[in-house]
């Protein structure tokens, strides 16, 4: 019976992958390119490297630009990332090798993301639900020209999973893995986004340390809950391998590029703070995949930001059943929803304090603009929530007692009624 459980959840996995090549079976066939920034500057690097691989030499200064670059040094050019140069190996073509590339780590988020609810004993169906919206939210289709966007955030689920294995079985190794995969996740990724992973695993670990009654079902492996020793010990171990892995980018970025850019010492804090917020009007975008178009050039309603930045569409399903979720009496989930109200009000930048009280206590945050890029954890916690909710619903259904399907349809007509009115506002 667990194979075949295994095996259905296999299953899944393909079925994600397959909906996304159905999705850009137009870039496949060649029929469709990247636009943006995908085919300006990442596509370019992605060659530049694959032709240093072939060459058996990793790429470290770009004479071509600048009088000389140090691109081994820029960790989203992604110089020595192994999974970057897997790719650029193995494709002949640099082009195909940049589309086989950013479809990959496309998928890879959605993998991680339904073995991350696979984790939580959501049911299968949950699982494909919120691993679906996950993959389709406003981050990716958003940010699908950023590809190191794309490939820092799709590795978020798989460093979660892991980290949180490692605090539910009092296990180090949970947590080295983990710092592997985020040493990895920085390698080719976005530095804003490697750091806050450290933000919110941190937040994570803070709620499983003190609300120990898991009564969301996740604590059935046989450890106790974490203890305060060993969830530092846990953070500190992931950081620690996680250093050692993007120490080359990371400490090259550190050393060379002094006098060479001004970011080496952070930024101020108005540009940290201002530049590319959500504007609190873009969050009705989390009921509609449409409405961020509207911040295309030349007519912009929120010329602040740029249209990448605006929009946080997670899918109709996922919303409702992650605020389904809160219904339940749990301290955990009242915790979850903490963070991702946290992160949101940072990514508004401006318009709360909240982004600036942590450029000033959390120096390392001194290094980023893009308050917006907040937004994703928040995202990624709802699908958590989501994904409990889910196993509300599967428990409910087989006791027989329909009132979490009851409390689902209500949610379902307040949120329509909210998502009409926001609609209708952001046209209007």
């Amino acid at each position: 019976m667990d194979f075949v459980h295994r095996v259905k959840w296999l299953l899944a996995g393909f079925l994600l992958v397959t909906v996304l090549i159905i999705s850009a079976k137009d870039l496949l066939l060649q029929r469709a390119a990247p636009v943006w920034d995908a085919i300006d500057y990442y596509a370019p690097f992605f060659s530049l490297v694959a032709d240093s691989a072939k060459a058996s030499h990793l790429l470290l200064w770009d004479p071509w630009l600048d009088g000389g670059l140090p691109d081994f040094a820029e960790p989203q050019v992604g110089a020595s990332s192994p999974v970057l140069l897997l790719f650029a190996v193995a494709f002949t073509n640099p082009f195909v090798g940049f589309i086989a590339y950013w479809l990959a780590i496309w998928a890879f988020g959605g993998i991680g993301m339904l073995l991350l609810c696979r984790h939580l004993r959501a049911p299968l169906w949950g699982g494909v639900l919120v691993s679906l919206g996950f993959m389709s939210c406003g981050f990716y289709t958003g940010h699908g020209e950023h590809t190191s966007i794309v490939y820092s955030l799709s590795f978020v689920p798989w460093i979660l999973w892991r980290f949180d294995v490692s605090l539910l079985r009092g296990s180090y190794w949970g947590s080295a893995e983990a710092g592997l995969l985020w040493g990895l996740s920085a390698l080719g990724g976005y530095p804003q986004l490697v750091i806050l992973d450290v933000l919110f695993l941190a937040a994570w670990a803070l709620g499983r340390l003190y609300f120990k009654r898991y009564d969301d079902g996740t604590n059935t492996m046989g450890g106790r809950p974490p203890g305060a020793v060993f969830a530092l010990l846990s953070l500190v171990l992931l950081g620690v391998v996680g250093t050692a892995i993007l120490s080359p980018s990371y400490y090259g970025f550190l050393r060379e590029t002094r006098g060479f850019t001004y970011r080496v010492n952070g930024i101020s804090r108005h540009w940290a703070i201002t530049s590319n917020e959500l504007p609190p009007q873009s969050l009705s975008t989390l009921f509609s995949p449409y409405l961020y178009l509207l911040n295309l050039p030349p007519f912009r309603i929120w010329p602040q930001t740029d249209v990448a930045m605006s929009n946080i569409y997670l899918g109709v399903l996922p919303v409702i059943l992650g605020i389904l979720a809160l219904l339940k009496r749990s301290f955990w989930r009242i915790w979850l929803g903490l963070i991702a109200v946290f992160f949101l009000c940072c990514s508004v930048g401006e318009y709360l304090p909240v982004r600036g009280w942590v450029y000033d206590f959390v120096p390392v945050t001194r290094y980023f603009r893009n308050p917006s890029l907040f937004a994703p954890y928040s995202a990624i916690v709802l699908c958590v929530l989501a994904a409990y909710a889910t196993q509300d619903i599967q428990e409910n259904w087989s006791s027989c007692a329909h009132n979490t399907c009851r409390s689902f349809f209500l949610i379902a007509l307040v949120m329509t009624s909210i998502a009409t009115f926001c609609y209708m506002h952001v046209l209007h």
